[in-house]
């Protein structure tokens, strides 16, 4: 495992030392807080419960969809209704120098990485409700500091904040989602926020006190710290979710184009590589020993260059290559009348995107067996083989350039037979495409530009879409595959290290 997905993975084991950890940082020195609500339980709709729900929507955006605000809304509160924790929920460094709160923050992240990993969405979810909390906190400026004058006030703050967001949905304008950001290290996250909102503290002590709420200072302050805690909460909770699925990485393949297997749990690989025009496609055992290879797909076996993608249509040129000759992200396949499988990958000149050919090679020998032109025009990027509405298996190709539909193919003719229109549409760029049969879904990866990968699925009968991951690993996030329960993702971070990434996703 290289340096990068340790660094991603280490966390997700930290659960257990995580709970010793919280034991110790508890503290019961009192402090005020956001509000929880009318009544002395905390489980009334309060402003923790309205950032930790208007976060969950934020992080929705992202794909991630795994918290059961059921079970994470009731923690929101818990720490001054249960664990009486009313000095760590600080981050004072400017006052009396108190507060723990970023070393929670960090613990039970941890912790809730550890649980989401082992499935266990409920403890994940409560982790997050505690975690909230903490965090909130800190984006209040009135627990960044602990001058006299704050006694006067602090209590009616945040009783009139609470009074303002007392249920779900309510003054949603204050919060406008700023997108999504890794949250590689979340006590830093923590103490990064708390400085922003100490920034504030003096100038909301000094307006209130003078003023009550309805001053504008005092509601720009506000607006702003409850709109930066929801932020950093909803990055918290989608890099949760990406933490924790990340389950361990090939060795440094060397490829950029695609991943494919057939789909069991003792497959082989098959590695596809296009770039820079260079193409090849590799055969890996279990424990990724090389099978057998394929330098040369385009080449056929007098030497000449298939049909298409040589320099020119001379003949002096029909042995040079063209620098355009790309491979698609391809798809395993063989039916119950073959002995061996078949690999079927899409082929074009790039970036012109000319002389569309769906590719067909021998899975054991990787020779090339068969090529076909397409009768469409459209881009070419990832193929996948599933039923159509008749319940024939036929090869669904997905553009780069096109998200808003597959394109099908007869298997035998490889010749167009409709389309599977998908909505609402993915993102445009679609670099790998795989099919789910237990689940009867698609699932679509997305690598528009580097350092960002999403995953989406679609059910094969409605083309019905759903973002269901975010991946913010550096590089070209390419070809995607399924080996039993594991999604493969051969992502290219560059400066020669190519890994297939295997991941773990919310619903699989």
């Amino acid at each position: 495992m290289t340096r990068m997905s340790a660094t991603r993975t280490t966390i997700a084991h930290a659960a257990t030392g995580g709970l010793v950890a919280l034991t110790l940082l508890l503290s019961p020195a009192q402090a005020f807080a956001w509000g929880n609500g009318p009544g002395r339980s905390g489980n009334a709709f309060g402003t923790h419960d309205w950032i930790l729900s208007e976060a969950n929507r934020m992080a929705a955006t992202q794909g991630a969809t795994w918290v059961n605000t059921s079970v994470a809304l009731p923690a929101t509160d818990d720490p001054d209704t249960k664990l009486k924790d009313f000095s760590s929920h600080n981050y004072d460094r400017w006052g009396k120098k108190e507060g723990t709160a970023d070393r929670l923050v960090a613990a039970y992240y941890s912790q809730a990485v550890g649980y989401l990993a082992a499935g266990n969405i409920d403890a994940a979810s409560r982790s997050v409700g505690l975690l909230s909390h903490y965090y909130a906190d800190i984006n209040n400026p009135l627990n960044t500091d602990n001058a006299k004058a704050e006694s006067r006030m602090h209590t009616k703050y945040d009783k009139a904040v609470d009074s303002r967001l007392n249920a779900l949905g309510k003054n949603a304008s204050w919060v406008t989602y700023d997108g999504y950001s890794h949250v590689g290290n979340p006590a830093a996250l923590a103490i990064s926020s708390a400085r922003s909102a100490h920034g504030s503290y003096s100038t909301l002590v000094n307006q209130y006190n003078r003023r009550g709420y309805n001053n504008k200072t005092v509601r720009t302050i506000t607006m702003r710290s409850v709109n930066r805690a929801t932020n950093g909460l909803a990055d918290i909770i989608v890099s949760i979710q990406e933490d924790a699925a990340l389950a361990g990485s090939s060795k440094d393949v060397g490829a950029h184009q695609g991943v494919t297997t057939d789909g069991s749990a003792t497959s082989d690989y098959w590695i596809i590589h296009a770039k820079s025009g260079v193409s090849w496609i590799q055969r890996y055992s279990p424990e990724w020993y090389g099978l057998a290879s394929n330098t040369d797909p385009f080449r056929n076996a007098d030497g000449t260059v298939l049909e298409g993608f040589a320099v020119s249509d001379s003949e002096s040129s029909s042995r040079t290559l063209s620098p355009e000759a790309h491979l698609g992200s391809g798809t395993y396949y063989r039916s119950a009348e073959e002995t061996h499988g078949h690999l079927y990958v899409p082929a074009e000149k790039w970036p012109s995107v000319t002389a569309q050919h769906i590719l067909v090679f021998n899975a054991v020998t990787l020779k090339r067996e068969d090529s076909v032109a397409t009768s469409q025009t459209h881009e070419v990027a990832a193929a996948a083989v599933a039923p159509n509405a008749s319940g024939k298996d036929v090869l669904y190709v997905a553009s780069f350039h096109d998200s808003s539909k597959l394109f099908m193919y007869d298997l035998e003719t490889l010749k167009n037979v409709g389309t599977l229109e998908l909505t609402p549409r993915p993102a445009v760029g679609v670099q790998g495409l795989t099919y789910r049969k237990d689940q009867d879904r698609f699932v679509i990866g997305i690598g528009r530009s580097a350092d960002l990968g999403r995953i989406y699925t679609a059910d094969r009968t409605t083309g019905s879409t759903r973002l269901i991951y975010t991946s913010t690993l550096p590089g070209w996030h390419e070809g995607i595959a399924w080996r039993n329960s594991l999604l493969l993702w051969l992502i290219d971070h560059g400066a020669g290290d190519s890994r297939v990434r295997y991941f773990r996703l919310p619903g699989f």
